[in-house]
């Protein structure tokens, strides 16, 4: 038994993934495009990663990306999520999200791609109805 528990903990320890690894996984996130300025989509990308969790927020500026974390230390997280804002050439803004469990043998995330974009739709509706975004999820 203590050989099948050491050997359990050795694969998941192998499968640990470092908070940052997740920023250099943009082509594997889902991207959509949104029309609002670089300033809105990174001001609503911070809101509604809290909306979805977030414990911590690592924001790269200059870089175009935040890296999210739902642990206030990021040595240990159980998900992480990065979002990558830029401008297309036409002017609206492109968001990519990738999110992604810090165990590789455990699929499941708190955060959710899917969830990221609907509700920074909804966000983006709220911005250009002059609503303020509130601090809990409206949905």
């Amino acid at each position: 038994m203590a050989r099948l528990l050491g050997v359990v903990l050795l694969v998941l320890g192998a499968g640990c993934a470092a908070f940052t690894d997740i920023a250099g996984e943009k082509d594997e996130g889902t991207a959509r495009r949104y029309p609002v300025t670089a300033d809105q989509a990174w001001d609503i990308s911070k809101t509604v990663l809290r909306w979805d969790g977030a414990k911590t927020l690592v924001e790269h500026r200059a870089e175009g990306y935040i890296l999210a974390s739902n642990s206030e230390d990021t040595r240990d997280y159980v998900t992480a999520m990065a979002v990558w804002l830029e401008r297309d050439p036409d002017g609206v803004m492109r968001v990519t999200a990738r999110a992604r469990s810090r165990l590789v043998l455990n699929p499941a995330t708190l955060f959710m791609e899917d969830s990221f974009h609907r509700r920074f739709a909804l966000a983006v509706r709220m911005v250009q109805e002059g609503k303020p975004l509130p601090e809990q999820p409206p949905d």
